[in-house]
């Protein structure tokens, strides 16, 4: 749409530029932009004019009618977040309006419940090249598929969107008690995701090797989260849990080197597997509820910075070998007042009996 725009620093520049110019296209305007401020157009010639309609979701009652000059920006405050281009077939989202025969045509978005899809941010850094956000072993996996809440016509393993930056994408599983394993292993873009309360397993591998990973939310239907499923997730700092988790099992290996700095586990937890936080070198506290029975081996070895560990189970939970192995120097294990004798007294605590405290 836009024909032709220059950016100038002063004002001054902007009509020295305009002054100099003998020719002008025809039908062409010049629209000037300076810190936000539009300063006038100059043409030899009349200004073009488009019509920009806004629809409502069934795509045929006209909610509102600008008209505005070639090269103006459209500001109605709703186009990023509540509306998309009718008559693109990718039906991405666009900061500026398409062109459809001298008409441009926005419609609302449909609206959906998202309380059971699975929810991923992407960074996309290209609007050239497609953006993967599923593989296409899984495609068959999902029923719908949402970019920035417009449902697709068709459901792809890529896409390419029209603008940078980030980008909400809703996938509806035809399966939604589960992730399925490694399905979105080594995703580079996905920054963040959302687990639905419908999910009771995340498989293995799911979200392994994410290396932008930074949050996820894991929804309250969740039981068990499987082996090395967020496994080298290196920028993974928040891991949330939603009221009211289920979560029992942590398999082995699930968040090994992730980039958690603290967490509180669900008060469903009965078993931490082995490896499950190692090498979570910017991890300093976390909390063990008290429905805890089992912590694997090296659980959170070689985590360096771990200097405080809240157990609140009244009965020691069974530990495997150098399950608090090299982390911070004075790390405390602190325990309910009334367990300490019990912690120190138990076979597989007695390697921390000395770093053994009351909760606070």
């Amino acid at each position: 749409m836009f024909k032709y725009i220059k950016l100038f620093p002063t004002h001054s520049e902007y009509e020295t530029y305009i002054n100099e110019q003998d020719t002008f296209l025809p039908n062409v305007s010049y629209c000037i932009e300076h810190n936000g401020v539009h300063y006038k157009e100059k043409s030899k010639q009349s200004a073009i004019y488009y019509n920009v309609h806004f629809l409502d979701s069934d795509g045929t009652t006209v909610l509102e009618t600008l008209q505005i000059e070639e090269g103006q920006y459209i500001t109605n405050p709703y186009i990023n977040s509540q509306w998309y281009i009718m008559g693109d077939s990718s039906q991405t989202i666009v900061s500026f309006p398409y062109i459809i025969n001298e008409e441009i045509w926005f419609i609302k978005r449909i609206s959906h419940d998202d309380s059971n899809l699975l929810k991923a941010v992407f960074n996309v850094s290209s609007t050239t090249s497609p953006t993967n956000i599923l593989r296409s072993s899984n495609i068959s996996l999902v029923s719908e598929i949402y970019l920035d809440g417009v449902i697709q016509n068709e459901i792809k393993a890529s896409y390419t969107f029209n603008e940078l930056g980030n980008h909400e994408v809703w996938y509806k599983l035809i399966d939604n008690t589960k992730i399925v394993g490694w399905m979105f292993q080594n995703f580079d873009h996905l920054i963040s995701v959302t687990i639905p309360n419908s999910v009771n397993t995340i498989e293995q591998y799911a979200f392994s090797m994410c290396d932008n990973l930074i949050s996820c939310t894991i929804g309250n239907g969740v039981e068990n989260i499987g082996e090395d499923a967020f496994d080298e997730c290196k920028k993974l700092t928040n891991v949330f849990f939603t009221n009211n988790s289920s979560l029992k099992i942590i398999e082995k290996d699930a968040f090994r080197e992730c980039n958690i700095e603290s967490i509180t586990l669900p008060n469903s937890v009965t078993t931490i597997g082995g490896a499950s936080f190692y090498d979570c070198t910017a991890l300093t506290n976390i909390t063990i509820p008290s429905s805890i029975t089992n912590i694997g081996n090296i659980a959170f070895g070689n985590c360096s910075r771990l200097s405080s560990v809240t157990v609140e189970a009244t009965t020691p939970p069974t530990l495997g070998n150098n399950v608090f192995h090299n982390n911070a120097s004075g790390r405390k294990i602190y325990v309910p007042n009334t367990s300490i004798n019990a912690y120190k007294a138990a076979s597989s605590w007695k390697t921390y009996t000395a770093d053994i405290e009351a909760i606070p």
